[in-house]
């Protein structure tokens, strides 16, 4: 039955012929009627099992005729051999089916010419054309990238996008992480289950040589979560939550709270039905709340050795009850701290009182009911582990202000905090915001100034929390522009961002804050190490301001 494509006119082909048209027909049907980007014809039993690969390597070295309409059509047969040469040697070397996808260019240089049948280059019509007319001659891998597969990408591929993110950038090079990001947005909008591409992208983009790799992955599921609920929630739960910890047979009550609060979000602010893990996580973190202040007591102890409470100014009824006494502490009178009338501590103040060593973060997740935190002005340092403070619901204030704590500076600091005081410290960024944490509503007060902030500031202000009131930013090394219209901070009084590194045009104060009463941006000349004369700010300021 393959004879009479063995024959054009009544010249009779021999065995080699034979064998060499057969080979190269059966790659022309497979990739006619099965095309797609090379896979189909990159078949291991085609090319060795069957022999075509040493036929047609055979037939292409002695321009034994292949079948083309007029054999004598040197370019055709360049194009088809060059083709093959490329999909044929990557089979020998037993590479991996997206290493053929350096042979793309090739293929489509030889199938559009070819394909008799096809006017516009086959399948692909307009677009496939463009193709053909970016690849040149120069063929390979970088070619091939740039003419079909990351074309393809862009046109909403995700397998492409797959592998352009591969095979089309060089180790290391995150400049094509780009491409994975619009794959995996693509990917979850048609299927929030398929999350294989996005989980990829979040390792490359989370490395563990990453800065602050936790807060990192959460930063990356958190919003994806948001968008697109399904199982990219799962991973959000996992990075934003700190699931490693269990769940009920010891979860950490931070945790179930934090997940309590995400799946709240989800069904009552995105309309996303949950399928129960609202009940089971609220459900938790209520019976933790109720056992939580068992280990009051516990944690102040804990506060007191690990702050080296035996140099602290003042350490009356600490010293005594945890040194001498054998009966249960009275902790409600000893100094900095406050009880409701259960003998529940509501506030802790050992302000200026000589605190040092690591901030013990620990030390706080058991009380449920505590509305003041003031550690300022004491020798504090390290991070701050914010985990440990989600499941402290009542917190309203906290003042951490002139101490020596670093690192990511989370405003969003307890789930129901109104005022937040971080000056005066050594933080040097500040954390993203999580739109479904409880403090995103409640904060109205915040003061960063005083500390080693390096960030753009339309980082900071973008997305910031609707509610606030106070900001307080001076003195850092904050740079970039101040956006046109600053969105979602309508109600803030008093905007100070003095010495820092602002430059450009100030922004439409009275359209961003239509209620502010004072305003300090003076000397933006903070950061000697840049260039002076491309820093400063311009434009008119309201009157009425102070």
């Amino acid at each position: 039955c393959m004879l009479p494509q063995c024959s054009f006119g009544s010249v009779n082909c021999t065995e080699q012929e034979f064998d060499a048209r057969r080979c190269f027909y059966s790659a022309y049907e497979d990739v006619k009627y099965n095309y797609a980007f090379l896979e189909p014809i990159i078949d291991r039993d085609f090319w060795l099992d069957d022999r075509c690969g040493p036929i047609l390597a055979d037939a292409c070295n002695t321009r034994t005729p292949l079948g083309f309409s007029d054999d004598s059509d040197s370019e055709d047969i360049g194009r088809f051999c060059a083709y093959h040469k490329c999909a044929y040697d990557a089979i020998q070397a037993n590479l991996t089916a997206g290493d053929y996808y350096g042979c793309e260019c090739m293929y489509e240089n030889w199938y559009c010419h070819w394909d008799s049948e096809a006017e516009t280059c086959g399948w692909g019509g307009t677009f496939q054309q463009e193709v053909l007319d970016c690849c040149t001659d120069d063929f390979g891998l970088e070619t091939s990238c740039s003419c079909v597969i990351e074309p393809e990408c862009k046109d909403g591929d995700n397998d492409m996008c797959k592998v352009a993110a591969k095979h089309c950038c060089d180790e290391g090079d995150h400049s094509c992480d780009e491409y994975l990001r619009i794959g995996c947005e693509r990917s979850v909008q048609v299927d929030p289950g398929a999350i294989g591409t996005c989980r990829e992208l979040a390792s490359r983009t989370c490395s563990p040589e990453a800065p602050y790799e936790a807060e990192c992955e959460c930063d990356f599921w958190e919003p994806l979560c948001l968008s697109y609920p399904g199982k990219a929630c799962n991973e959000a739960l996992e990075a934003c939550c700190d699931t490693d910890r269990g769940f009920v047979d010891g979860f950490g009550n931070s945790g179930t709270h934090c997940g309590c609060d995400l799946f709240r979000f989800l069904e009552d602010v995105v309309n996303y039905e949950t399928m129960g893990e609202k009940e089971t996580f609220c459900s938790a973190a209520e019976d933790e709340l109720l056992s939580s202040s068992d280990y009051e007591s516990s944690d102040l102890s804990s506060l007191y050795w690990a702050t080296n409470g035996s140099n602290w100014l003042n350490r009356s009824g600490w010293e005594e009850d945890l040194l001498v006494s054998s009966t249960e502490p009275n902790y409600c009178i000893w100094y900095g701290i406050s009880c409701d009338e259960t003998g529940h501590v509501i506030s802790i103040n050992l302000r200026g009182n000589n605190l040092t060593g690591a901030f013990p973060s620990y030390a706080f997740q058991s009380f449920a009911r505590l509305e003041m935190l003031d550690l300022s002005e004491n020798s504090l340092s390290g991070t701050v582990e914010y985990f440990y403070f989600f499941s402290l619901r009542s917190l309203l204030q906290v003042d951490l202000s002139h101490n020596l704590l670093e690192g990511e500076a989370d405003i969003l600091f307890s789930p129901a905090i109104e005022y937040l005081n971080l000056s005066h410290n050594k933080f040097d960024r500040i954390a993203n915001y999580k739109k479904f944490k409880s403090a995103y509503e409640t904060l109205q007060v915040v003061d960063f100034g005083f500390n080693k902030i390096d960030q753009e500031a339309s980082e900071i202000l973008t997305g910031a929390p609707p509610n606030l009131k106070d900001v307080y930013m001076s003195n850092n090394r904050i740079r970039g522009t101040l956006p046109n219209i600053i969105t979602n901070l309508e109600g803030i009084r008093r905007f100070h961002v003095d010495c820092n590194c602002l430059s450009g045009s100030l922004p439409d104060l009275p359209r961003s804050f239509p209620f502010l009463k004072e305003l300090n941006l003076s000397n933006q000349q903070c950061c000697p190490d840049l260039n002076s004369s491309n820093i400063g700010l311009s434009g008119s300021v309201p009157e009425g301001l102070s």
